[in-house]
């Protein structure tokens, strides 16, 4: 959570960065991710976040899971762009991600390693 923290505060704080180097760092934030998030010791501190109330998450929390839905958005839309047509894709990525928050918040374990 602190790195998502320190990642959003550098990028914002130094709006003279390159476009090019603002998305470096932000690629390198979201491979830490993919490597951090589903590793068997996060999934319950994942689990935590996503159960606790709206309202007791704390700021980064709420940052944390925006993103963690952000790349499984960008994931799954890079995958249905590649399988199905255009016309296809947007009703498909609707149902495709509303599948993987079902999977996330109630079958933690599938996504472990």
């Amino acid at each position: 959570l602190d790195l998502i923290k320190i990642v959003d505060c550098f990028i914002k704080y130094v709006p003279a960065l390159p476009r090019v180097s603002r998305q470096h760092v932000y690629s390198i934030e979201e491979n830490i991710m993919e490597e951090a998030a589903w590793r068997s010791d996060s999934i319950n501190q994942i689990m935590s976040i996503m159960s606790s109330d709206k309202s007791k998450k704390s700021p980064q929390q709420n940052l944390f899971l925006r993103k963690l839905y952000t790349l499984a958005h960008n994931r799954i839309r890079k995958l249905c762009f590649g399988l199905f047509s255009a016309a296809s894709t947007t009703e498909l990525m609707r149902l495709t991600l509303s599948t993987f928050r079902h999977a996330v918040s109630r079958y933690p374990e599938l996504l472990k390693d």
